[in-house]
């Protein structure tokens, strides 16, 4: 979808964004960006403000911390090639980013 589209037609483009959740738009000149419904982005929030805090509290344990090393061992495969202790400060500091980022984006949308 086009932001001319939008500006021509802005009752469909926003009914297309409703059903399918979440639109596109193009711009010529400027960065694209999406139409998203405020609920649908609400939720998105809440979901990732929950995984950080699954990381964090599995981070807790010895048991949890291991599988937070194997995880992100396992999704970013460069960090194989890291010690043992490098991989752990890089699993924790993994999760702290993801939390602070989820604790600070919630509420942060401009209204």
């Amino acid at each position: 979808m086009t932001f001319s589209d939008l500006s021509r037609n802005p009752r469909a483009v926003a009914e297309r964004a409703w059903r399918l959740g979440r639109l596109r738009v193009t711009h010529r000149d400027a960065d694209d960006f999406y139409l998203t419904a405020a609920e649908r982005e609400e939720e998105r929030d809440e979901n990732l403000l929950t995984a950080s805090r699954m990381f964090a509290a599995l981070s807790r344990s010895p048991t949890g911390a291991h599988a937070v090393v194997a995880a992100a061992e396992e999704v970013f495969a460069w960090a194989r090639h890291l010690s043992a202790a490098e991989r752990a400060e890089f699993a924790a500091e993994l999760t702290a980013a993801l939390s602070e980022a989820a604790e600070l984006g919630i509420g942060a949308t401009a209204r």
